[in-house]
């Protein structure tokens, strides 16, 4: 993501993200916001091929080798490096989910942006200097975030999380029950746990709790509906 890492992407809060993820979520995969349980990476290539008509082609590596994947927006291809990613894979390792669901973060929160300033751009035969992106512009932070929103849906993530809480669990014992459910690292989940206990969200935690009383206990479900009626 050379390309857009410095360009300043429309501002975006991390309330907004996880609302349009949820929205996303409602309409791609649904099921993925009833039961905390692991998106697969089967799931991620349906969500990228038939919801949003975006193929992954495998190279043999990019020039930098801390790359982990590009995606043309243009031509709606991501690529992957066949060996690292075959090879975690291979192994089970959860960043390779990771590194997919990042890039669809970037494909639903970027895709149209970037499409339409390098159309412009090519049109005026131009190259555009662009200013440090802040914080929330960021393209690589809102896509992590997206990422995380995605592997790890709020609906089903915070009745766990309060679940842990009312039986006493240390952040860490919460950290290691959203890896076991959700099959992912315990980086992604430590980080996704902040987020989510951030006051950013608490509007929406409110509304779970609301709809739903009985996910303060973890034995019910909540519809992702609710939280997209704003």
């Amino acid at each position: 993501m050379e390309l857009i890492e410095h360009i300043p992407m429309p501002p975006q809060s991390l309330a907004n993200i996880e609302i349009g993820i949820t929205k996303f979520l409602s309409m791609a995969c649904p099921e993925h916001l009833l039961f905390p349980e692991s998106l697969d990476i089967q799931m991620l290539n349906y969500i990228l091929w038939n919801k949003l008509g975006y193929k992954e082609f495998m190279v043999d590596n990019f020039d930098d080798p801390d790359m982990e994947a590009m995606t043309d927006f243009s031509h709606k291809v991501i690529y992957l490096p066949k060996d690292k990613y075959y090879k975690d894979l291979k192994e089970g390792k959860p960043r390779c989910k990771f590194t997919l669901a990042h890039e669809t973060g970037h494909i639903i929160l970027h895709a149209d942006y970037v499409v339409n300033i390098l159309q412009v751009a090519a049109r005026n035969s131009m190259t555009t200097k662009y200013r440090e992106p802040k914080i929330f512009e960021k393209a690589e932070w809102q896509a992590n975030t997206a990422a995380g929103a995605l592997l790890m849906p709020l609906t089903t993530l915070w009745p766990l999380i309060r679940k842990c809480q009312l039986q006493g669990y240390t952040t860490n014992d919460i950290i290691e029950v959203i890896q076991d459910e959700y099959d992912v690292s315990k980086g992604s989940a430590s980080i996704r746990l902040e987020n989510v206990m951030k006051s950013n969200l608490d509007f929406m935690k409110a509304i779970i709790e609301k709809n739903n009383p009985a996910c303060i206990t973890g034995t019910s479900r909540i519809s992702p509906s609710v939280l997209t009626k704003r």
